[in-house]
């Protein structure tokens, strides 16, 4: 081979190193150079037909897809990597490929399949001895189990997620070497400080990270010390300069080309106007943050990823699987020549013997098959319980801004509509809040949903309990969604229009009195003492919208409805038994 040649592949390996080093990964000026490594690694493969240069490749793009954004095809090019690395036993990248996965997983909310994969990485980076990733994925779990307290808010899981960022920042202040991995565990404890409204405190590790940030240029970790040293300065007043980390935290993300960090930092600036009461500058991060989530399409693709990984366990078990096939078979052969002279009774006890094996081998796929059930199962459970968490905050957001709409409103009746609105759309967000707190979230606890419900609608019309006479005798415990969601609007639309028309010549106090029971049919009743309801408004509801939303929802739950008059107004709704699922008596 000629000089050149030599000096040429010499030069190609030194830049193969260069751009496989882990601790690059995250210094590009944007995310596009991620592309532009992989593209490199996969031409150098080719020209010398190294396998390796693939794998490194697809950490790269993984890690580009990852920060566009686009978790699915993230997590689909990080299991090909894995794949790779494992056949061609490149045991120094595993670890960072599972610590890349395990951040998909984060990102979608989906902390059980996160921290399994950081206790993965974890492992393989013991097994090698390898301190670098050993001090990141201890990082990572202690990130991921923040996440999860924070979700399932659950204070001592975040206590202990804060221990453990302590506890490894420990290790990470032990040798210069490690300095650049302090900048994370310098981040997170700033952003803890933040969520706990230590806001000195935040600003103090915030700066720290900002500090190692800028001198070992990790330009993408600067974005989070930036943002949470702006949101603490601006808590405590200091709004010029909270304002002014943000802006810079801002323009570094689109300097780095990370679309979902920039909508991220548009929701922090956001939060921040919400709190001086300066909605018209709210509004229009929030516009901004929602059209940049549309524009790169951020769903949540938890259940996708969750198949992906199950689909990638499954292949590699049948490969494990086939493998030890062909070994037992090939074993087999060779037995085959040994017993061939040995008398019937060697046979036989073999015979047995590949029996009670094949027995054992049933029994024990039928045992992991049913933890694997019952995990999953468990994982449904969890998910559930966030997609009703998402409701109940996106109603409460749709709230907010009819709040925000009213305001600015002069025409009482309109005032008066969106209020009534805002009062539906509350009684619904009530719903989805019990949902996620109830151990089964498809059932809702009635006695709870109905006196919040009523508290609430109540404050909302300036009622002083003190002055008025309520009584609840809800004699249900649970009742499903498909039942209590419309249920829950007939008594919000019934109780809105007691407190808006009943009362005024009452004797004595006024007063509301609901009861909610089930005998052989599911029976709601609520009765006031106020004037009474003409028949005729409620037999011909021209311009009542209320009512008719009443009858209309009394239709769909297939029920009967009417009214009394007697010392107020009477309103009984009878549901057929067989029209309601997993009914629970208290």
């Amino acid at each position: 081979m000629p000089v050149d040649t030599n000096l040429r592949a010499k030069n190609d390996a030194a830049e193969i190193e260069k751009l496989t080093n882990k601790k690059q990964d995250f210094k590009f000026n944007h995310i596009d150079s991620l592309l532009i490594v992989a593209n490199k690694l996969d031409s150098l493969g080719k020209l010398y037909n190294k396998p390796a240069c693939f794998v490194y490749a697809n950490i790269s793009r993984a890690n580009y897809y990852y920060q566009s954004g686009n978790y699915v095809t993230g997590l689909a090019i990080s299991l090909n990597a894995l794949d790779g690395a494992e056949k061609q036993n490149l045991k120094s990248k595993i670890p960072q490929i599972y610590a890349l996965i395990g951040n998909l997983h984060k990102e979608n909310l989906n902390y059980p399949m996160a921290l399994q994969a950081a206790a993965t990485g974890l492992s393989a980076a013991v097994a090698i001895k390898d301190t670098d990733q050993i001090i990141q994925l201890q990082g990572l779990q202690a990130m991921f189990t923040n996440g999860f307290g924070r979700r399932t808010h659950n204070d001592s899981i975040i206590k202990k997620a804060f221990d453990m960022q302590l506890q490894t920042l420990h290790t990470a202040e032990s040798s210069p070497k490690y300095e650049s991995l302090r900048i994370r565990f310098y981040d997170n404890i700033s952003q803890y400080y933040l969520e706990e409204n230590q806001f000195d405190k935040s600003i103090a590790y915030g700066e720290k990270g900002a500090e190692l940030s800028l001198k070992h240029n990790a330009i993408r970790s600067l974005t989070y010390s930036y943002s949470w040293m702006g949101m603490s300065y601006y808590h405590l007043n200091q709004k010029e300069k909270g304002l002014q980390y943000l802006n810079q935290a801002l323009a570094i993300s689109k300097q780095l080309k990370e679309p979902f960090r920039t909508a991220e930092i548009y929701g922090f600036i956001y939060k921040c106007y919400i709190l001086s009461d300066d909605y018209k500058n709210a509004f229009n991060y929030y516009s901004l943050m929602n059209h940049l989530n549309d524009s790169i399409k951020l769903v949540n693709n938890t259940k996708q990823l969750g198949e992906l990984q199950i689909k990638y366990e499954a292949v590699k078990k049948d490969n494990q699987i086939v493998s030890l096939q062909r070994a037992e078979q090939s074993r087999s052969r060779q037995m085959v020549w040994v017993i061939a002279g040995l008398v019937l009774a060697v046979i036989i006890l073999g015979v047995i013997f590949v029996q009670y094996y094949l027995i054992s081998k049933k029994n024990r796929f039928m045992a992991m098959s049913a933890k694997t059930m019952n995990e999953q199962a468990e994982k449904l459970q969890v998910l559930i319980k966030e997609l009703h968490h998402r409701v109940k905050n996106n109603l409460q957001i749709v709230s907010s801004l009819l709040s925000l709409q009213s305001n600015r409103l002069t025409d009482a009746d309109a005032r008066s509509a969106i209020k009534l609105g805002q009062q539906r759309i509350e009684a619904m967000s009530l719903i989805h809040r019990n949902l996620y707190r109830q151990e089964n979230p498809t059932l809702v606890n009635m006695k709870e949903f109905v006196t919040d419900l009523t508290e609430s609608i109540m404050v909302s019309f300036g009622i002083d309990k003190d002055e008025f006479i309520l009584e609840l005798e809800i004699s249900i415990s649970d009742l499903d969604v498909d039942v209590a969601l419309p249920l829950g609007l007939i008594i919000n639309e019934w109780i809105t229009n007691s407190f808006k028309h009943a009362y005024g010549s009452q004797q004595g106090r006024p007063g509301l009195w609901i009861k909610l029971s089930a005998d052989n049919n599911l029976e709601l009743k609520i009765k006031d003492n106020g004037k009474g309801m003409p028949m005729e408004i409620w037999e011909t509801p021209q311009k009542s919208f209320g009512i008719k939303l009443v009858k209309v929802l009394t239709k769909q739950l297939r029920g009967n409805c009417r009214i009394e008059n007697g010392n107020g107004t009477i309103l009984t709704l009878d549901i057929p038994r067989a029209e309601v699922k997993n009914l629970k008596s208290a």
